[in-house]
């Protein structure tokens, strides 16, 4: 009986870490080159060509692992905006900004106890508030290591109880 059991730990154990690893019939050369390439044409064009470039090829490969049997039809938008933040934390100290690294940081602000308890519209617009101030001052993206006081003068800029 224990030996059965072995048996079908192993088994699971070995197919859920084969999961884990990019299909090799499936993430060929040219299947991710095509993906690559509907990438960076979509990518954003203020972003200089060597950092569209890593982030794509970075995106590519995140994607062959979350995906190893192939990408879906339809991606999720949450698993985009996870993948593309991670991408863009491996870039530079300053974070570019986009519609997804614009939507990760409205998510993050959600996640909050005190933004959670407003209403919906708004919560949505003291996100939007956050994200206008922080863009003002940070033009060219956001620094990955904003420092306390910075965050506390935009926080200033769109006080909370405007928004209940």
């Amino acid at each position: 009986m224990r030996a059965v059991i072995l048996i079908l730990v192993f088994t699971l154990c070995s197919v859920f870490c084969v999961a884990q690893s990019p299909n090799p019939k499936i993430w060929t050369k040219n299947y991710k080159l095509r993906y690559y390439k509907r990438l960076i044409s979509s990518k954003d064009t203020t972003l200089p060509d060597d950092l569209k470039v890593k982030d794509c090829n970075c995106i590519v490969e995140k994607m062959a692992v979350k995906y190893p049997q192939g990408l879906p039809t339809k991606i999720p938008d949450k698993v985009m905006v996870k993948v593309a933040g991670d991408c863009a934390k491996e870039l530079t100290n300053i974070i570019p900004w986009s519609s997804f690294f614009e939507q990760s940081l409205k998510e993050t602000f959600s996640q909050n106890e005190l933004i959670k308890a407003l209403p919906t519209q708004g919560r949505i617009s003291l996100c939007n508030c956050y994200i206008t101030q922080l863009k003002k001052s940070y033009p060219n993206g956001l620094p990955r290591n904003l420092a306390d006081n910075d965050m506390k003068h935009i926080l200033q800029k769109c006080p909370m109880n405007r928004y209940r």
